[in-house]
């Protein structure tokens, strides 16, 4: 009992040198504390005097320092004269546009879009009729801006919409065929030759109308521009024809005489002597008489024909779209009906063995 309690005191004294240790160390941190605080405040004050002069010297010179008095009134009346300029601006284009007629201006621009296949026609520019609508109007003064017009849209027609110029030419088993002779053709690099085939192409069109259509015989059939004219004339049966035959009678406005003629079926007499491939009508007296050199015939030019060649049996197409004559017409010359029943058994049997 006696051990214990000296134990208990031994404790106790330890503990409580333990917490005057804690207090003394403790003080001593709060006495560092409060030396710290006062060597600041003494820095800050020395650091005070000596910015005085500094401060004093800066406010003596800025308040020496004279700011100059800028006039504004020259700004301010610029100002009224922008004001009143930009008002007589305004106000003259509200008077330009007051006194323009655009009722009148309508007119001419749907005037300038009738003439636009003529005025292409006479270049030697057959448009696409299904996509004529995508063509603008131009004022086209000579054969080398026609050509660059020409080549735009053609480029345009490639890239935008994937097509060349054999697909605008209506497909048939027909004209399948002859686009494969004409690409074969263009293998070879062949393209005065690809020229004369597109323009016998086209005079077939105008005389299978006169055969087929007109029942005329061979003998009475009509070429070159009578060919052409009549071709115009024959297709009036429908409104929509109807209306493109009238954009394309604009043609005669560039015949000194007001006939209906394209450059196509022009007599030698109406052609110039001399040309080169920038300015060497599609002409089919030319090429079928031997007159063009080959290095004048770019592609270009064999584009121009198939274009043409496209332009005709489209026209074709149209005319005789839903008739059941016109097919039955088609056919007749090369139907069953023509061939003698003698004739006929004979090569039936012959196809069969």
């Amino acid at each position: 009992m006696k051990e214990e309690f000296m134990v208990d005191c031994n404790n106790e004294e330890e503990n409580k040198k333990e917490s005057e240790k804690v207090s003394k160390e403790m003080n001593s941190k709060i006495s560092s504390l409060e030396e710290v605080r006062v060597n600041f405040q003494k820095i800050n004050l020395d650091i005070s005097e000596k910015m005085r002069p500094i401060s004093e010297a800066c406010l003596k010179i800025l308040s020496q320092i004279e700011m100059p008095k800028i006039d504004f009134s020259p700004l301010l009346s610029l100002s009224d004269k922008i004001t009143e300029s930009y008002s007589y601006t305004f106000k003259s284009l509200i008077d330009t546009f007051s006194s323009i007629d655009f009722e009148k201006y309508e007119k001419d621009l749907e005037e300038l879009d009738k003439r636009k296949i003529a005025q292409f026609l006479h270049y030697d520019i057959y448009p696409p009729l299904l996509f004529i609508d995508e063509m603008g109007s131009y004022e086209i003064e000579n054969q080398k801006e026609a050509n660059i017009v020409l080549m735009e849209y053609l480029s345009l027609w490639e890239e935008e919409y994937g097509r060349t110029v054999y697909d605008f030419v209506p497909k048939s088993l027909k004209t399948y065929k002859e686009i494969e002779q004409l690409q074969n053709l263009e293998q070879l690099k062949m393209y005065k030759t690809m020229v004369m085939f597109c323009c016998e192409r086209i005079e077939n069109v105008l005389a299978k109308l006169q055969i087929q259509e007109q029942e005329k015989k061979q003998s009475e059939i009509k070429v070159s521009q009578k060919s052409f004219r009549n071709f115009m004339d024959s297709l009036n049966h429908d409104e929509y024809l109807k209306e493109l035959i009238s954009h394309i009678a604009y043609i005669s406005e560039y015949h000194d005489k007001g006939f209906r003629e394209i450059n196509l079926f022009k007599r030698f007499e109406n052609l110039d002597e001399k040309y080169d491939e920038e300015t060497l009508p599609l002409n089919r007296n030319l090429f079928m008489h031997g007159l063009v050199d080959e290095k004048n015939v770019n592609y270009l030019m064999v584009q121009k024909a198939i274009l043409a060649y496209s332009f005709f049996v489209q026209l074709y197409v149209l005319k005789t779209r839903n008739s059941k004559d016109a097919r039955i017409k088609g056919l007749r010359r090369k139907g069953i009906s023509r061939i003698p029943k003698m004739k006929r058994s004979f090569n039936a049997d012959e196809s069969r063995n």
